[in-house]
């Protein structure tokens, strides 16, 4: 999608677009919770009563990668895919601060897969970098959430776009 010179002063009054400092192209997953997703599933969205107003109500959940091994299961690369954990019965709920059974995460898909340095956290400098964007919860397996590395999408983007990311070392894009 291409925006015109009109469209980008109104969006830019709220809303910061991603510099390539803020992807995490080349990334090692780690174990470990350093890993986020945000999104709007639609079970947390609705119309509401009696008016136009279209209400969607943000999801943010801490997760972890999932090992390597386990990607052959689902038919994915792990050049290619990123697999999270998704535990729905230990969610949290921002509105009443605290955890519980989470939404299902139909409508999830497009939100990003974000990882923080630990050692960001010491500093208070917390700088979160996107590491993929969400595709899939799978019906065999409604424990993972399954995305897109960032590499491969950066490289679809300069593929077609004359912009200049950072290669990727991870995977090539032809």
């Amino acid at each position: 999608m291409k925006l015109d010179d009109y469209c980008v002063p109104h969006i830019l009054r709220k809303y910061s677009f991603l510099q390539a400092d803020d992807l995490a192209i080349n990334h090692a997953f780690k174990d470990g919770e350093y890993y986020t997703f945000l999104g709007y599933p639609s079970s947390k969205s609705k119309v509401l009563y009696k008016t136009d107003i279209f209400e969607a109500t943000t999801f943010f959940y801490f997760t972890s990668s999932v090992k390597i091994d386990q990607y052959s299961k689902l038919n994915r690369n792990p050049a290619v895919n990123v697999m999270a954990f998704y535990n729905k019965k230990s969610a949290y709920n921002g509105k009443s601060n605290t955890f519980g059974t989470g939404p299902d995460l139909h409508g999830i898909s497009g939100c990003g897969l974000w990882f923080t340095d630990p050692t960001h956290l010491i500093s208070g400098i917390i700088k979160p970098k996107l590491t993929a964007i969400m595709t899939d919860w799978p019906v065999k397996n409604r424990s993972v959430v399954i995305g897109t590395r960032i590499d491969v999408i950066i490289g679809i983007i300069k593929k077609y776009l004359d912009i200049d990311f950072p290669e990727s070392q991870i995977v090539r894009v032809h």
